[in-house]
């Protein structure tokens, strides 16, 4: 019988995969073509310990867990969905939230519940920073936004963070620093860049997010290394 939370879960996983497919489509096509080309390589009746043998399944998981929220998409709409479980599992770097595939029904809730909480927190986390963010607004470098509580505890949480941060970076106009967050998630330190063009970082990472397997992320030297360069 299906609880309160349950319910919530699974609306949770259906509306933040709605609103990146409004504000990434080609986030959402790229992937929806990779999955269908895989599904097609192989039988969804066969044996799961089969999946991984045929090449088209290395282009998603070359995607990386920036696109967890879209086979999560698929398990909130059909729970007997074995085939988005085997991905999610294989797109998924948290051990704690690895499912048996052997049994992917019986998981779907919990993989959904698991991601609810998650993604809760995350939400929270961001708008802790959003607030810091705005009260250092007279501030133009980015160490007011990057070297603080909030911004570490963002980092803590790693890549789930990503789509969410992306649906919050796309309709700013203005300057912001998510870069950084997203090359400290990424890399393990902020760039530190002091000569920068906001717009030209917000669409290489834009460009990342929607076309580009997760380990092609862009990708700044270490401060300390550009410091011996110069």
């Amino acid at each position: 019988m299906a609880t309160e939370l349950d319910d919530k879960a699974f609306h949770s996983a259906q509306s933040l995969s709605l609103k990146l497919l409004g504000a990434f489509p080609d986030y959402v096509a790229d992937f929806e073509a990779k999955l269908q080309s895989w599904q097609e390589a192989i039988s969804p009746s066969s044996d799961p310990s089969t999946w991984s043998s045929v090449p088209e399944v290395d282009a998603l998981i070359a995607l990386g867990p920036k696109t967890v929220p879209l086979p999560l998409r698929h398990l909130s709409r059909a729970e007997e969905d074995a085939t988005a479980t085997f991905l999610y599992n294989k797109l998924e770097h948290d051990p704690e939230y690895l499912v048996d595939n052997a049994d992917p029904t019986r998981n779907v809730t919990a993989i959904l519940k698991k991601n609810f909480r998650r993604n809760r927190v995350v939400r929270n986390a961001l708008l802790d920073w959003d607030e810091h963010c705005e009260m250092v607004a007279i501030h133009s470098n980015a160490e007011w936004r990057t070297e603080w509580d909030e911004f570490e505890e963002l980092v803590k949480l790693g890549p789930p963070v990503i789509p969410q941060l992306m649906l919050k970076y796309k309709p700013r106009n203005g300057p912001t620093f998510s870069y950084e967050l997203l090359h400290a998630i990424l890399w393990g330190y902020t760039t530190e860049l002091q000569t920068i063009s906001l717009v030209d970082q917000y669409n290489m990472w834009d460009d990342w997010f929607q076309k580009r397997n997760y380990n092609e992320a862009p990708h700044y030297a270490h401060p300390s290394q550009r410091v011996r360069e110069e």
